[in-house]
């Protein structure tokens, strides 16, 4: 409990008017203090409970600064005792709503953390998988080696296709994942591959792969104290976006000086972040600007967009209008809805080659028993080892627990040992055997490890049971960990990567108007280029440390290649000179994904390499299905 001699006056006023709420009555003061003793509150606690319970009345005041009168502190103090009371009372079970569709949502089940039981598999007898022996590590899941040089095999049947996240629940098919029919159908296609090539016969590199993140100094290395931000510094972070991209918009648009969203007069043009409603979302009837807190001390105004031709727009989205304000609202006639990042050159050699494999989990298809490596994933083997890429990049959730019906499976502690297993079969059949790199993205959607977004890289001691078989030539720099997300450099080609579902996200979100004719799905990552970073919607969807955000998640040069995988449908578009490849996921329900071959051939002749920042007319892209 607070003792009311701890909290002085101006401790009190200086938070509030940290988020621009003024204390400037002294009854309003004393009576402030009396709820600190009553509740049990500091005044940064106090603040923290005041913007969770009295949102409507922040969202309405359309002022710049507000003054905290009786009325909303008596307001405050029945909302926080009522909160109280409900938490204290017995809650009957009801039945957990539907999740909405589109939408992904990673649990990790308490019992798989809490348990530290290991299960007693073939206790004893060490394992062989992809030729390597395992003498250290404890017990295999898997019993006896899977023989990768089998034929791939055919069979009938086409699979159903689930989206994870529907909220439906998938139908058992009756045919299994082995002998479907539709393996390495294309779904989707850009360009194509030179004459007299296929894709199991192309090129290898003609020099060292080398990757690399494309600026250190932004690209997330070790764990960091996740969820510790004030207030403050989500406001600065916020706020710092709004500048940064504002800037950028006004000389790639040449628009005037931004006035305030409440400015009244003639055209103009102002600038800002949009606010939601209560549920996170936007209505086009009601849509909220809140200014820099730089230039125009953060005040919000209301935007009318009916005379606006077109637009697509979703929360915490930065944009800058043309209009007039009047006594209503600022009258909008354009709005810009961002600018790609600068382009940077491709150092890729004009006579280099370059082909990469991507595919993204979970791997595991629902209700596959948990003996064997999971069958998607061993289809990928085989596939790798038929084509020889360059690289491989692989995307988590590695497992996805909405897709195993073992209990027993997420109940007892060797959750982490099986995705140990599946780890040593990728590096040693890719690295080990096919001489590939392989770089692994982790996923907040994953059971191992963090699951805070950024997500820092997994180290090889996550990976593998016994980090010292792995530390040899043959493996040096060919297994490469990296952040979520992440802007890597390839050769002198900058890949950008992400495993969130930011497309399934923004589509919930999105409110559009006169965009017929504009394909949906590409327009969704066209915001991650336009906004300048990895994931510009807030609040976010996932768990989420903004201030990190702000630092990891930037877009700072116009990525090559884009990928962002999705549980929608597969594309792949060239957007804003950037290669933006959605290659699904390689897991839906009971039956199989897709995934993505990329190949770069050789440069034209008469091309200028110092003019060429873009692989339009030199990529070809395939989606296929596993």
């Amino acid at each position: 409990m607070v003792k009311v001699t701890e909290i002085s006056d101006d401790d009190l006023r200086e938070e509030f008017l940290g988020m621009n709420m003024k204390i400037d009555s002294e009854t309003v003061l004393d009576a402030m203090k009396v709820l600190c003793i009553k509740l049990g509150l500091d005044p940064e606690a106090l603040l923290e409970e005041w913007l969770a319970l009295m949102v409507k009345d922040i969202a309405k005041s359309k002022t710049q600064e507000r003054i905290i009168t009786e009325e909303q502190v008596k307001a405050f103090q029945l909302a926080f005792e009522s909160r109280k009371k409900a938490e204290e009372t017995p809650q009957h079970s009801t039945p957990l709503s539907k999740t909405p569709a589109g939408r992904t949502q990673y649990r990790t089940p308490s019992s798989a953390l809490r348990s530290s039981t290991k299960p007693a598999l073939n206790a004893g007898t060490p394992s062989t998988f992809g030729g390597r022996q395992q003498q250290e590590g404890g017990p295999s899941l898997w019993s006896g080696r899977i023989d990768f040089d089998d034929g791939i095999g055919a069979g009938g049947g086409n699979q159903q296709q689930h989206l994870r996240s529907s909220g439906k629940k998938p139908e058992r098919s009756s045919v299994p994942f082995s002998a479907r029919q539709n393996r390495l159908e294309v779904t989707a296609t850009l360009g194509k591959l030179p004459e007299g090539l296929t894709w199991t016969q192309l090129p290898t590199a003609s020099r060292q792969l080398k990757v690399c993140p494309k600026d250190p100094s932004s690209c997330l290395s070790q764990p960091y104290p996740a969820m510790f931000v004030k207030f403050q510094e989500v406001a600065l972070a916020l706020n710092n976006n709004i500048d940064d991209l504002g800037a950028e918009m006004t000389i790639a648009h040449s628009l005037p000086d931004y006035s305030a969203p409440t400015s009244i007069g003639d055209a103009t043009a102002t600038l800002g972040r949009l606010l939601p409603d209560l549920d996170g979302t936007l209505n086009p009837r009601n849509l909220w600007l809140q200014s820099s807190s730089t230039f125009h001390n953060g005040v919000k105004g209301p935007l009318d967009v009916e005379l606006t031709p077109k637009f697509s727009l979703f929360p915490g989205q930065v944009i800058a209008c043309a209009g007039h304000g009047n006594a209503r609202a600022f009258a909008v006639n354009d709005i810009f809805q961002g600018v790609p990042p600068p382009a940077v050159k491709i150092n890729l050699s004009q006579t280099d080659t370059l082909h990469i494999v991507v595919a993204c989990g979970p791997f595991n298809i629902m209700g596959e028993p948990h003996d064997a490596p999971p069958e998607p994933l061993q289809e990928l083997v085989r596939y790798v080892k038929e084509s020889k890429p360059d690289l491989v990049i692989l995307l988590g959730p590695f497992i996805d627990p909405k897709l195993t019906q073992d209990e027993a499976f997420l109940a007892q502690d060797y959750v982490e040992h099986y995705f140990r297993l599946m780890m040593e079969l990728v590096i040693d059949e890719f690295v080990g055997k096919l001489r590939s790199h392989v770089v692994l993205v982790p996923s907040a959607g994953q059971l191992v490890g963090t699951p805070i977004y950024p997500i820092p890289p997994y180290t090889l001691d996550d990976c593998v049971r016994n980090p010292g078989l792995y530390n040899g030539p043959d493996y040096d720099g060919r297994i490469i960990f990296v952040p979520e997300p992440a802007l890597l450099n390839v050769n002198g080609l900058v890949i950008g990567l992400t495993s969130t579902d930011i497309i399934s996200h923004l589509c919930q979100k999105e409110v559009a108007k006169g965009m017929q004719g504009d394909e949906r799905l590409p327009r969704m990552a066209g915001h991650l280029l336009q906004q300048q970073s990895f994931y510009p919607l807030y609040p976010t969807e996932v768990a989420a440390d903004i201030a990190a955000l702000n630092v990891y998640a930037k877009i700072r040069v116009r990525p090559h290649i884009l990928i962002t995988p999705s549980d929608m449908k597969g594309f792949v578009k060239i957007l804003h000179g950037t290669v933006c490849i959605n290659p699904e996921r390689m897991a839906k329900g009971f039956s199989g994904g897709s995934f993505a071959r990329i190949f770069i051939p050789p440069g034209k002749e008469d091309a200028d390499p110092a003019a060429v920042t873009s692989l339009e007319g030199r990529v070809a892209v395939e989606i296929l299905r596993i």
